[in-house]
């Protein structure tokens, strides 16, 4: 402090004592905005917890595709519904265009000459759109019609497939690296991989895994869309957009139920352009994008009957289709033993017994549906409350996520109350798995708080021990001795 030397007078020694504040003050700030929770055990660990991440999804991964693929050959008899998409889908290979009708009866008994040997209560499968049948035709061209197994392949890859899709969708709503988040999408991977019912219809040959895989891949997308920039470019903005609407397309291709998910993607739509892009923004713009993808979803359904027109049939024949397939699922003199209610799927209750010899079933676990309808109610408090676990700019794109994912499985759950038709527990399968996601949600949240709680604690009592002075273990030296 030259200061001192240059002049000895009370405003210099005032000026260098002011120096010295300040600089304890710098010193004070700077300690105080070094985090001192498990946030940064993250930042100066992130290599080690990324490996650590990256060990265990892939572990979660072997273990989820050893339970879907191992032993697909257990039966070489029909297990439940796939009486219905394994003799259509060998029409499919062999290119025959009764694949597509929906006049004949048992094939087993009234109609030998389609598929000679089936047995007794095969039928053709005309009251979904046909695009999981092309996936099984073409693992029965590769792998044989009469080989049991590739009856399942498709099934059992969508299945392996949803539990990355789930880690994901998930990394992408909560993308900061914090514990929580880490988390939250290994829990939502693990709770997929092994979950019993989502197991079990991975193992069987029905459409319902291929359908829960691609309204998640359009979900990505769309999420993917969400998250751009105020003012996008331009090959961004419509490279995303095309790519969810054409992958909607081919879940309502798979099945007519991944159209409940239409008002979440239109509110979210209008939401986002209305609110985010630029003023210049306007009605028009809106509808022209809203109509792009309404058009990429018709186009794209209208083309997975493609093979149906190559094989002969007109769009006459596409319209009956169409009316038949509304009618069937219109009506409500259907009776099954297996079937059930939605207020009984998210109790997990009344599970279908699909074969006996060999003993299949999809049964849920009581725990972890009461656990998934817990979480939705949990999210849905938090945010119509706007809990204080919104209240920081820091985590609003938590609200905004968390919204996305329970208003789609919401969206998923609720149509079926009303629904007049015939009910199975499977049907709930699309909306279960987004509530994985929002079980492993808050469990994630309820884990980071107890480690940061943990953390502060053990930090606390560390930093005590260091800051207290040591005992001398020498005299003070005397004014005598200092030279005074």
């Amino acid at each position: 402090m030259s200061s001192l030397y240059i002049s000895g007078n009370g405003k210099a020694r005032g000026f260098v004592r002011l120096s010295f504040i300040k600089y304890d003050k710098i010193n004070t700030m700077e300690k105080v905005e070094k985090p001192s929770n498990a946030r940064s055990f993250c930042s100066r660990h992130s290599k080690t917890l990324h490996r650590i991440e990256f060990f265990t999804l892939l572990i979660t991964l072997f273990i989820g595709a050893s339970l879907r693929f191992n032993n697909l050959n257990y039966s070489n008899k029909y297990i439940f519904d796939e009486c219905y998409h394994v003799p259509t889908a060998k029409l499919v290979a062999r290119g025959d265009p009764r694949a597509f009708e929906w006049s004949h009866g048992d094939l087993g008994k009234t109609s030998t000459d389609i598929l000679p040997g089936e047995p007794a209560g095969a039928w053709i499968e005309w009251t979904h759109p046909p695009l999981y049948k092309y996936s099984q035709a073409l693992s029965l061209e590769l792998f044989g019609e009469n080989n049991p197994a590739a009856w399942r392949l498709v099934s059992a890859f969508f299945g392996a497939l949803i539990i990355l899709l789930v880690y994901y969708l998930t990394k992408l709503c909560w993308p900061k690296k914090t514990l929580r988040n880490l988390f939250a999408r290994l829990l939502g991977a693990l709770f997929v991989a092994v979950d019993p019912m989502l197991v079990t219809q991975s193992r069987i040959g029905m459409n319902d895994t291929q359908l829960i895989a691609l309204i998640l891949l359009g979900v990505i997308f769309w999420k993917k869309w969400l998250d751009l920039p105020t003012e996008p470019k331009p090959r961004d903005d419509w490279l995303y957009w095309l790519l969810s609407m054409l992958l909607f397309g081919l879940a309502i291709s798979t099945k007519w139920s991944a159209m409940m998910i239409g008002p979440v993607i239109l509110f979210g739509t209008i939401s986002k352009l209305y609110n985010n892009h630029s003023k210049n923004t306007s009605l028009l713009k809106i509808i022209n994008k809203l109509s792009v993808g309404a058009f990429i979803i018709a186009l794209t359904y209208l083309a997975s009957y493609a093979p149906m027109f190559i094989a002969g049939k007109d769009l006459n024949h596409f319209g009956q289709l169409q009316d038949q397939m509304l009618r069937y699922h219109s009506r409500t003199d259907f009776i099954h033993s297996a079937s059930s209610t939605p207020f009984e799927w998210i109790i997990g209750q009344k599970p279908i017994w699909y074969s006996a010899i060999p003993t299949v079933h999809l049964r849920p676990n009581p725990i972890i549906n009461f656990s998934v309808l817990i979480s939705a109610i949990a999210s849905i408090i938090a945010i119509v409350s706007k809990s204080s676990l919104f209240h920081s700019r820091r985590i609003s794109t938590i609200n905004a996520s968390l919204l996305m994912i329970l208003s789609i499985y919401l969206i998923l759950f609720l149509p079926w109350i009303l629904s007049p038709r015939i009910m199975f527990l499977y049907h709930y399968l699309p909306a279960y798995t987004f509530g994985l996601i929002l079980l492993a949600f808050w469990l994630s949240t309820a884990l980071g708080k107890i480690i940061d709680k943990f953390y502060n604690v053990t930090h606390e009592k560390h930093s005590k021990s260091r800051s207290q002075p040591k005992p001398h273990t020498q005299a003070l030296p005397s004014a005598k001795m200092l030279g005074r």
